[in-house]
């Protein structure tokens, strides 16, 4: 149960940052747009919001206990 729980908050926080990660790419285009922000300066910080996106994945439940099965088996 408890690491259902930690699993959930896990998911919540990830969940979170993603979206508030999508909010500033929003806005950094409507910046660009608006000519607030120099396309080299826009470039720049989209890629840095978009590795940190990759980097946020939620795993699959299934993908994760597939992974865990071969520890099962260890001493």
């Amino acid at each position: 149960m408890m690491a259902e729980l930690a699993s959930q908050s896990e998911y919540d926080t990830i969940t979170k940052e993603r979206k508030q990660i999508e909010d500033k790419l929003r806005r950094l285009a409507r910046a660009y747009v608006d000519g607030l922000i120099e396309e080299r300066d826009c470039r720049l910080q989209q890629k840095l919001l978009e590795d940190r996106l990759e980097y946020l994945v939620i795993p699959q439940e299934d993908e994760t206990l597939e992974a865990g099965k071969p520890l099962e088996n260890l001493s």
